[in-house]
């Protein structure tokens, strides 16, 4: 992302790519910073882009005007994947908006997204927090089955939820030996 601000220095999207990278690393407040850099250069996205722009500073208020540039962005340009997945990993996590988060899952679990696996596993987080126990336990294993590496707790969780404690205790020895621990 340097390089590319090196070349050039109004690569607006290449600067969101860098606050997404930070956010990754878990630095919020240079992420917040790089956002801030890229909204002023707002003039170099395109419409798609800015609601996107905007929706990632969302992030960083309150939950409810977060979801609301979520669903303008969808509203717009419903193909927007990431859009869908972000309105329901936070509608979930922070608004505990249950079936909305799984509507959006859904959406977002589309084969043509790259984080396809990632979005289905998000539909069994939601089906596991409206206590619907067996289907969140099926997108959890259609999840693996597509791919999915991340963690692996809310699987394990299900299953705990079953009582079903060898086979959540089996999930989380799989997942730490993916994680190498």
């Amino acid at each position: 992302f340097q390089q590319a601000r090196r070349i050039d220095p109004k690569f607006a999207l290449a600067v969101i790519a860098e606050a997404h990278m930070h956010g990754i690393l878990g630095d919020l407040p240079a992420k917040r910073r790089t956002l801030g850099e890229a909204a002023s250069l707002r003039d170099h996205l395109s419409p798609k882009e800015a609601l996107f722009l905007d929706a990632e500073l969302a992030r960083f208020g309150p939950i409810d005007e977060e979801l609301l540039r979520w669903k303008q962005l969808v509203e717009m340009y419903p193909d927007t994947h990431i859009a869908h997945f972000m309105g329901a990993q936070d509608g979930m996590f922070y608004a505990n908006a249950f079936p909305a988060a799984l509507e959006e899952a859904k959406a977002a679990a589309k084969p043509q997204f790259a984080a396809y696996a990632a979005a289905v596993y998000l539909q069994g987080i939601a089906l596991l927090g409206l206590d619907r126990i067996p289907e969140a336990i099926a997108a959890f294993t259609k999840s693996r089955s597509a791919g999915y590496q991340g963690e692996g707790a809310y699987h394990a969780f299900a299953h705990a939820a079953r009582q079903d404690y060898p086979e959540a205790e089996a999930i989380l020895r799989k997942q730490s030996a993916i994680e190498g621990k």
